[in-house]
């Protein structure tokens, strides 16, 4: 279970690993693949007046040991699953990983923005390119989905880089 820290020590524990900031209406930041790396996704409104209650991210194949830290005040969960097809990490085959992170329990008030991170590391064999985090934002009587690939709502990526 991941332990409860404050943002100033995120941010200290984050130093010397790859680190994007992307906000859930754009993206784009670039890793290595075989390196750490951590996405910290800001949440930055509830939906139309409503606190969020609830923050789902697609994790994309390839991004391996997957973890949500945690929140202050949320519940921090993840699903793993079979991947399509086995990755390469260091001297591992890794054939299950983890596909989605949610955080739940909280309430970030619609004025206010919130930051969630996750972090893992690309495989070595990941393809170059985009690796897109849908990001679902649940509020009591709706929610925002910043899942497309462009558009008014892009899904927060990260561009890989061999």
């Amino acid at each position: 279970m991941p332990s409860q820290i404050s943002l100033a020590a995120l941010l200290l524990l984050l130093a010397g690993t790859g680190v994007a900031h992307a906000h859930a209406t754009a993206g784009g930041a670039s890793a290595g693949a075989g390196q750490p790396f951590t996405l910290l996704l800001t949440v930055p409104h509830g939906c139309q007046g409503q606190p969020t209650t609830e923050v789902v991210v697609g994790i994309p194949e390839g991004f391996l040991v997957a973890e949500g830290l945690a929140v202050s005040g949320w519940t921090v969960s993840s699903v793993t699953a079979p991947l399509s097809r086995p990755y390469r990490l260091n001297d591992q085959t890794i054939s299950e990983g983890v596909i989605e992170i949610t955080w739940i329990g909280g309430s970030l008030p619609d004025d206010e923005t919130g930051v969630f991170a996750v972090q893992g590391i690309f495989a070595d064999d990941m393809a170059p390119g985009p690796a897109r985090f849908p990001l679902l934002q649940l509020c009591p009587d709706g929610e925002e989905a910043w899942i497309d690939a462009g558009g008014d709502r892009p899904a927060p990526f990260v561009d890989v880089l061999p």
